[in-house]
């Protein structure tokens, strides 16, 4: 998709015209005001993504310690989607998902080596055609162009640390008339969790010798569960079963101050969120910006005996917060408890700036009618999440659940599809949000047909699923190997010599 130029009403006002011009002109001298916004024109566009994020540890979310005083804040002027489900419970299915509003079904990235299909269409793409200058500031590389996800960006940064208002300062700078995309996608509370230090002591303290016990055994434990994938064998060759319950207990062990590190990880990360806000604000963007603060999954703290993410559908891993802020503070207040997925954020995005381009088929829809009352379609069954491992083994999951998990919501019901077993878990959310008992024996019925129907739609979407292209881990730049061996993803496999551990 090749870049057109900005739309003609963008150019029709001279005064705009002239702001662009005039940094042209001469040389030195003080620094430019920000650009006058004109409201008229289509709303500038953040998505800010925080990595790991569950929708239970912040304050819209009802957790009890106050992780997230300035995501709160940020509830107050928008609207919060209570049930918002993560398409995948790992970043790069997931972040393609944002990106395409396509299942992992459809757009088949279903491990890291393999990247979008250069036919795969994202909202950045668009946005970019229709006149939008658009950036990408991303810690995770999976967020990156080696996996295809820079399709459609101006300027896109693997950084080298968590993203604030200071590292806006240049990307403000730059801004021009027309309106822009920011896409920020920060890692914190992803582990290693490295907290500043201000925020260390903001619950419980966090001893610096227990940081380093949890990063040596968060470090083997990970590695265990990926012996077959980084060895390139099938998943199951390599058995190791009783070295990963040793880890998984001792993880157990030290649950409460893990999840106490988790809290001040996301303390840490909330104050970015709101340092990005106050930047908006102080550059007079602020009003006519479309703010969309996310997660791309959440973390495994011990809930169902598992730790980290990718190896379960459960609500710790895919309910994760979806709060958007509309110019000028528009439907503020409204919490909308409809299952939605974050495969519903492109097309929400384009219209809520009216984008007159061509959208390409896909699962998501805008939740536009939603937030103004013209449609309940989040009462419909749907499939939200899809789980599809490839990486990691550990037998007893296998046997209980396989490798291949479809997540259908319909209302408060949540039925979770086990395609290599057969089976199919049903839950109540409004009863039991912890996922404790299982439904599917005393309520076989609604079991069998919210089972029926996510066999039926994952079937549908491989008919059109897109054809992901392969890549290889080895032609990635020594520099996205070390920040993803930094997020502990790669597990040992074909790091540098001089990678972090």
């Amino acid at each position: 998709m090749q870049r057109n130029m900005p739309p003609q009403e963008f150019l029709d006002r001279p005064f705009l015209i002239l702001f662009c011009l005039l940094p042209m002109v001469g040389c030195g001298g003080p620094a430019q005001p920000p650009v006058p916004v004109d409201e008229s024109q289509p709303p500038d566009v953040v998505v800010f993504l925080v990595d790991t994020l569950r929708a239970d540890w912040t304050g819209p979310g009802g957790f009890d310690k106050d992780t997230t005083p300035n995501l709160s804040s940020l509830a107050k002027q928008s609207v919060v989607f209570e049930q918002a489900s993560s398409p995948a419970p790992w970043t790069l299915p997931s972040v393609v998902s944002l990106f395409t509003g396509k299942h992992m079904a459809e757009h088949n990235v279903v491990h890291d080596r393999l990247r979008m299909a250069d036919a795969t269409v994202t909202f950045p793409q668009i946005l970019q055609e229709w006149g939008y200058q658009t950036t990408s500031f991303h810690r995770n590389p999976y967020a990156g162009g080696k996996w295809g996800l820079k399709r459609g960006f101006d300027q896109a940064t693997l950084t080298k640390q968590q993203t604030n208002s200071s590292d806006l300062a240049e990307f403000f700078a730059s801004i021009t008339a027309m309106p822009f995309l920011l896409y920020v996608h920060n890692t914190e509370p992803h582990d290693p969790h490295v907290v500043r230090k201000k925020f260390m002591s903001t619950f419980d303290p966090v001893p610096s010798e227990f940081l380093k016990e949890y990063g040596e055994l968060v470090d083997v434990y990970r590695r265990s569960t990926r012996e077959d994938y980084v060895s390139k064998k099938p998943l199951g060759t390599i058995d190791n079963t009783e070295i990963q319950e040793k880890w998984i207990g001792r993880l157990n062990r030290r649950r409460e101050q893990i999840q106490n590190l988790y809290s001040v990880s996301v303390r840490d990360a909330d104050d970015r969120l709101g340092n990005v806000i106050d930047a908006l604000k102080q550059e007079g963007r602020w009003e006519n910006t479309l703010f969309i603060m996310l997660a791309d999954h959440g973390e495994e703290l011990g809930d169902h005996g598992g730790w980290q993410h990718d190896q379960s559908a459960y609500e710790e891993l895919i309910h994760v917060p979806l709060i958007v802020r509309f110019p000028k503070d528009e439907h503020a207040g409204q919490r909308i408890s409809y299952p939605v997925s974050l495969v519903d954020v492109m097309p929400t995005i384009l219209e809520a700036v009216n984008c007159p381009l061509d959208q390409p088929p896909m699962s998501g829809r805008s939740l536009l009618p939603l937030i103004r009352g013209e449609s309940d379609f989040g009462a419909e069954m749907r499939v939200v999440s899809i789980r599809n491992n490839m990486k990691k083994y550990f037998k007893p999951y296998k046997e209980g659940r396989g490798d291949l998990n479809v997540v259908v919501r319909n209302g408060d019901l949540k039925a979770i599809f086990n395609v290599e077993p057969g089976t199919v878990e049903l839950y109540d959310l409004k009863s039991d949000p912890g996922e404790a008992q299982d439904l599917s024996k005393t309520r076989s019925t609604e079991a069998n047909e919210l089972g029926q129907f996510a066999a039926r739609r994952y079937a549908e979407m491989l008919k059109h699923s897109d054809h992901a292209q392969a890549g290889d881990l080895n032609d990635q730049s020594a520099e996205v190997l070390k920040a993803l061996e930094a997020l502990g993803y790669l597990g040992g496999e074909t790091a540098p010599p001089d990678a972090p551990r």
